[in-house]
């Protein structure tokens, strides 16, 4: 495990992580652990890191010109993307998904400026069951873009059996087994 790794994880379980009560989670279910990685875009250097690992994952497994657009799941990827967007050498374009088209503004369900053929990775917090990473990724590629994959701070997904959510491949900084 890298140095930044391990200040990833100490910065989550600093900021982001609390236990001791049960907490409904965005996928409806329950558990003792919450995680909220939001709450790492709060501090400047715990943001800062976690934007360079996010950046050196995309590089890692993309490539440096393998990706044209960073996409953010609302609400908890579109600051990751914001921030990777700085973080990365080539100053790629930002879009956010919304989880549905409001009734005032661009009534949109993506926000931001991206082209057809377009290959977006798709930025999210934490992944426990995937179904609004997958929600977000189906959008896009409806949208005419190519998901090259769902990339996650925290992958929490229980029994998981595969590196695939719904044809989508998921990468992640770090599994839930390493904070707790």
């Amino acid at each position: 495990m890298t140095s930044d790794k391990c200040r990833l994880i100490h910065w989550l379980k600093t900021l982001s992580i609390k236990s001791g009560e049960e907490f409904l989670l965005a996928s409806c279910k329950t558990s003792n652990v919450y995680i909220d990685v939001k709450k790492m875009a709060m501090s400047a250097k715990a943001n800062k890191l976690l934007a360079n690992l996010l950046c050196a994952q995309i590089i890692e497994t993309f490539g440096e010109h393998g990706i044209d657009v960073l996409a953010g799941v609302e609400l908890g990827g579109c600051h990751l993307a914001s921030s990777v967007s700085i973080a990365h050498p080539l100053d790629l374009s930002v879009i956010y998904v919304r989880k549905e088209i409001k009734d005032h503004g661009s009534r949109r369900l993506i926000d931001g400026e991206y082209m057809i053929g377009q290959k977006v990775v798709l930025l999210e917090d934490v992944l426990t069951t995937g179904r609004s990473a997958v929600k977000a990724a189906k959008i896009l590629v409806e949208s005419g873009m190519n998901v090259a994959g769902i990339l996650a701070v925290v992958d929490r997904r229980e029994n998981r059996l595969s590196d695939y959510l719904d044809n989508f491949k998921v990468y992640s900084l770090v599994s839930h087994d390493e904070l707790i």
